[in-house]
């Protein structure tokens, strides 16, 4: 027989509620001390019902707990059957109410998108938000490829004087805040101040592999913007060897006379397509986008922007620019 402390602890770890409700009446009967018919009012059960809990109890322990195999018909689509059509069908079916359509279509079931929900946590399947990955996003192979030839070219650049940077840029909506839980009392509802302005602004950004970090704001993300950060950028560092992505602006007619015409002071390459993870400048964004404008509103997009360049001035990220460019590809199967 279980003792009161056993049978407390038990009830406090139960996640299942059925069975904390059976554990609840068996407490009051145990270790309470009440009745069957004070533990049916107190738990608002019928009397016979509480005997019947207490009785398996006393016969099999916490395994007696557990609901009986009940008759009825059996279902058309086991668990199994799910998640085996799951893992043959595309990946479009596995929102709930197109494969409740699917199942309809197919074998004729028709369950509802939420007992389908249920079968799908029975068979091991859980919702979570999709993390965005690129279309054309570089093969694994590639990128290992890319990474013995990238320590080589920066071996070769540091060796002729250049220093090593990574660079990026971020696309700043003025009246964007990030929408996080509030904790506020019961009752009382949580408000978000927001202007209505879409205007957008663009930070650039760039890393070395010795702890240096440039940023840059300008109106727009074009040719000239992408010349006047590489201006500042050799202005404060000399000779520079830069990689960055290969957005149109970084590969327009001009920008590729300038980096011809300053060859002995500017190297630049490109990342793989679809592989922000390599890019140490994107955890850069999502700090600065999270910290200093969580749940702040300012009245003019060029208010934002200087709260924006003065964290970004007086913040060190100190982030280590090797471990991000040469870590581990993880190839990102649906």
């Amino acid at each position: 027989m279980m003792t009161d402390a056993e049978i407390d602890i038990a009830y406090r770890k139960e996640k299942d509620i059925r069975r904390k409700e059976k554990l609840h009446a068996i407490w009051y009967v145990v270790c309470a001390k009440k009745s069957y018919t004070e533990a049916a009012w107190l738990m608002r059960r019928a009397y016979n019902t509480i005997k019947s809990w207490h009785t398996r109890f006393l016969k099999k322990g916490l395994r007696g707990l557990d609901d009986l195999p009940r008759s009825g018909r059996p279902p058309k689509m086991t668990n199994r059957m799910l998640t085996e059509f799951m893992e043959k069908e595309d990946v479009q079916y596995k929102f709930p109410v197109e494969l409740a359509k699917k199942l309809k279509e197919k074998f004729g079931i028709t369950d509802c998108a939420r007992a389908v929900c249920g079968k799908l946590r029975d068979g091991g399947y859980s919702p979570k938000v999709p993390e965005p990955v690129h279309a054309r996003r570089e093969s694994v192979e590639n990128v290992v490829a890319w990474q013995e030839w990238a320590h080589l070219w920066l071996q070769e650049a540091e060796n002729d004087g250049l220093m090593p940077f990574v660079a990026d840029e971020c696309s700043l909506l003025h009246d964007y805040w990030r929408r996080r839980g509030w904790w506020t009392r019961i009752g009382k509802r949580a408000y978000g101040w927001y202007n209505g302005n879409h205007t957008r602004r663009t930070v650039f950004g760039a890393l070395s592999k010795y702890g240096d970090q440039m940023f840059m704001s300008a109106r727009w993300f074009n040719t000239e913007s992408t010349l006047q950060f590489f201006r500042r950028l050799l202005a404060r560092h000399g000779a520079v060897a830069l990689l960055l992505y290969r957005a149109a602006p970084h590969r327009s007619r001009a920008v590729n006379d300038y980096i011809r015409d300053n060859e002995e002071f500017m190297r630049v390459e490109y990342l793989p397509t679809g592989w922000p993870e390599l890019n140490p400048v994107e955890s850069c964004w999502n700090t600065f986008k999270r910290q200093p404008h969580t749940h702040q509103a300012y009245p003019t997009v060029d208010a934002r922007i200087k709260k924006s360049m003065e964290y970004l001035r007086t913040h060190r990220f100190n982030l280590d620019v090797e471990r991000f460019l040469f870590r581990k590809p993880v190839a990102k199967t649906f």
